[in-house]
């Protein structure tokens, strides 16, 4: 019995990875480069609901549009964050990409937005996320974020707690 398989079933399967490779390559070319972050709480067509479509089932997390922040391109909400106050930081509370435009570079572009806003008050972001969710971690180390001990307890147990400086700070090693 051969365990090779049949030419249809490879012909598809290097289809299917040849698509992914040009869509992901058409959302980089073509959609990054017009992209414009928006506050949720500004904006008259709630194109925050495409991509927290959770929170406007639950009215009560309605109010917390104040540190939404959505990324979007044409009428489309492509991804989005959730930024709340953290003492004089920051605390990157979620992210989010819509699936289809995963790989575009939508959330290294949204976190960078953050990163300079962030900088310009001289204050630093906080996070916590899944040890597992190995994407996130990628784009968050590449960004600058570290594993941080000082507030590992920030939120959620069994996530994993990081921090980027202020840029202007001088406590920070390394």
């Amino acid at each position: 019995m051969s365990s090779r398989f049949p030419r249809q079933v490879v012909k598809t399967l290097v289809e299917a990875a040849e698509h992914q490779r040009l869509w992901r390559g058409f959302g980089r070319r073509y959609v990054l480069p017009r992209l414009e972050v928006i506050h949720a709480a500004g904006d008259p067509l709630g194109r925050w609901r495409h991509v927290y479509p959770d929170f406007s089932a639950r009215r009560q997390l309605e109010r917390t549009l104040e540190f939404m922040w959505i990324v979007v391109h044409g009428r489309r909400a492509l991804g989005g964050l959730m930024l709340h106050p953290l003492g004089s930081d920051l605390f990157l509370h979620t992210m989010r990409v819509r699936r289809p435009c995963r790989g575009w570079g939508v959330g290294g572009y949204l976190l960078q937005q953050v990163m300079i806003a962030a900088d310009g008050q001289n204050k630093a972001i906080w996070l916590q996320v899944l040890p597992d969710n190995r994407p996130a971690l990628a784009l968050y180390r590449k960004a600058g974020f570290r594993e941080c001990h000082d507030r590992a307890t920030l939120l959620r147990e069994g996530y994993l707690t990081m921090c980027r400086p202020a840029r202007n700070s001088r406590h920070w090693e390394g």
